[in-house]
């Protein structure tokens, strides 16, 4: 039981120290790491100071360690990154649940030139907040590159563009292929559904309101709201209108994202669930990509030129803790240290915290 406890000291110590230079997007290691070297890296030279304030940590580090079981090599720092990582996403997962939700992406290359898609999700939280959480970085080496040119000729086959001649064939290829692509995004059903989204507006006690639009938006979304359910709308939103206009905590509100949280603080969202299901797929429809661009910001923190050779798992790891230090800040020791077990047969078995 001794050892175990040493050994679990020593995860925690590692964990506290993952902790601190993943919130913060330090790099882990240095250029040499071994004993006689005078700067060892953030990593275990913070960790040798966490050992040096810490009688249980330093028991437990360098020589001290149980069976020489060090637990400081990179791959050991790989699983529990990954570990970490996972965790936050599992937490963004059920804090999701069942509700709606959109995928966001964007693409840009990192300092390595590796084309690099972020992906972010948007959804409405239980307060009726809108959350956009990242879901990590994938490496999408010609694969898009190869999608968009088989797109392209299958395109060109079936004469929805043009290829032009001469010289101009390439430019008038990309021109054609961007009016398509405007054509694909700003279709009649998009449209349609912007103008039935605005008339939600709660500005001026809703004086844009149109009931007819709003039922509208229901059948626009059939795997979301069924057949009985339509039947029970109509009745529904005329009450949601009347309630809400009499109502003088909505009077101020100027936007959908209030009127939202609003609806949950007040309870009405469970008086009128099909009008709040409505406007939550309103919120969800992506309307910038900032979270996005901030990925890829942040991704420029991570990997830089000092750090170009960082493998895409790695990069991934750090830049899920980084960017949702909030969520990764809430989680326990526990289930990280279960899921580092877990990952494959260990000498010794973690007992619970």
């Amino acid at each position: 039981m001794l050892e175990f406890s040493l050994k679990l000291f020593k995860i925690k110590g590692t964990l506290w120290q993952m902790y601190f230079e993943q919130i913060l997007g330090f790099p882990f290691r240095g250029h040499d790491e071994s004993s006689s070297s005078s700067n060892l890296g953030n990593f275990l030279e913070l960790l040798q100071w966490l050992g040096q304030h810490n009688v249980d940590v330093s028991k437990v580090l360098g020589t001290n360690a149980p069976a020489n079981n060090q637990m400081t090599s990179p791959r050991i720092q790989n699983e529990l990154a990954n570990a970490c990582a996972s965790e936050v996403t599992l937490a963004i997962v059920k804090d999701i649940g069942d509700r709606v939700f959109t995928i966001l992406f964007d693409e840009a290359r990192d300092v390595s030139l590796k084309e690099q898609m972020s992906v972010v999700l948007r959804y409405v939280n239980s307060e009726g907040y809108v959350i956009e959480r990242f879901l990590g970085i994938v490496h999408r080496k010609d694969q898009l590159r190869k999608l968009q040119h088989e797109r392209l000729v299958a395109q060109l086959n079936d004469e929805e563009v043009t290829s032009g001649r001469g010289q101009n064939q390439e430019t008038t290829l990309v021109v054609d292929l961007i009016i398509q692509e405007m054509n694909n995004r700003f279709s009649e059903a998009n449209t349609d559904l912007l103008k039935c989204i605005a008339c939600l507006d709660p500005r001026n006690s809703f004086s844009e309101f149109n009931e007819h639009q709003v039922i509208h938006i229901a059948t626009l979304y059939p795997e979301n709201f069924s057949a009985s359910e339509c039947l029970h709308l109509s009745r529904q939103v005329s009450n949601f209108i009347a309630n809400v206009r009499c109502d003088p905590q909505f009077v101020v509100l100027s936007d959908l994202g209030s009127f939202a949280m609003k609806m949950v603080k007040t309870k009405k969202h469970l008086v009128f669930p099909l009008v709040y299901r409505i406007i939550e797929l309103a919120l969800v429809l992506s309307v910038a990509t900032a979270s996005v661009e901030r990925a890829f910001s942040a991704m420029k923190t991570i990997k830089t030129d000092l750090r170009n050779r960082m493998g895409d798992e790695w990069m991934n790891d750090n830049l899920v803790v980084y960017i949702e230090k909030d969520i990764f800040s809430t989680i326990d020791n526990e289930p990280i240290l279960q899921r580092f077990q877990s990952m494959k047969t260990r000498r010794i078995q973690l007992p619970p915290l």
